[in-house]
């Protein structure tokens, strides 16, 4: 079982100042929220914990995409025939923090479903769930400004 973390401490921080302190880098491991059912996503995500990964990044369902290969466009199939979504990879991220307040775990997707949600409510759905971090795949640095305001005002 991993250890607490003081909720106030950033996750993703404390997690690089420990590997630092014990001289090795981090691994990190990705996979689609809801892939094959959100009971087994979920108890991937324990496995990987135990399993001696530092820092899971987690993508939502996503109908299309692009970016990713093959692999995980056949995860997010899966993901979504399952019933997954953005909501239900928020559901399964506070799931997880019932037992692990201490991984850090970044959430990776795509744009549209961040902007359909609202910047404010998904940066406040995202710290809820006990989000570190995330990735817009699709989103260029030059468009991410109220994005980036919205998520540092719920401390991501």
């Amino acid at each position: 079982m991993a250890r607490k973390t003081d909720k106030r401490e950033n996750r993703i921080d404390a997690m690089f100042a420990r590997l630092r302190k014990e001289k090795r880098t981090a691994f990190a491991t990705f996979t689609v929220g809801g892939d094959p059912t959100f009971e087994e996503s979920l108890a991937r995500l324990k496995t990987f914990v135990k399993a001696g990964i530092d820092l899971i990044e987690i993508g939502y369902p996503f109908s299309d995409p692009i970016l990713d290969g093959a692999t995980i466009q056949k995860a997010n199939r899966r993901a979504l025939a399952a019933g997954g979504n953005l909501s239900k990879t928020f559901e399964l991220c506070t799931a997880f923090r019932k037992e692990d307040d201490t991984t850090p775990l970044v959430l990776m997707g795509y744009a549209n479903p961040i902007i359909a949600l609202g910047y404010e409510r998904f940066a406040q759905k995202a710290a809820e769930a006990g989000i570190d971090g995330i990735i817009a795949a699709d989103l260029p640095l030059r468009e991410a400004g109220d994005l980036l305001k919205a998520l540092a005002r719920h401390g991501l």
